[in-house]
């Protein structure tokens, strides 16, 4: 169980970091569209869109974790 508690928090801790990064990179993409430097604002948008895919990654991986957690938890009975 120690195992899944420390890949639990590992998925919080990246998903937390991709999340500052895809956020940051919308805002920079945002302020570089108004000064018209096209170039560097595809390049942020592609950031913020990979930033995008690794939150969702995350959470999905999140979600099987909890999971398997809860499904351990459920059945007092057996030993692992």
């Amino acid at each position: 169980m120690c195992g899944l508690q420390r890949a639990i928090r590992r998925c919080l801790g990246l998903g937390g970091i991709f999340l500052a990064t895809m956020l940051m990179a919308a805002g920079l993409t945002g302020v570089l569209a108004a000064v018209d430097d096209k170039s560097a604002a595809t390049v942020m948008r592609v950031i913020s869109l990979v930033a995008l895919l690794g939150v969702l990654v995350d959470g999905v991986l999140l979600l099987i974790l909890v999971g398997i957690v809860s499904a351990r938890g459920e059945r007092p009975g057996e030993d692992s």
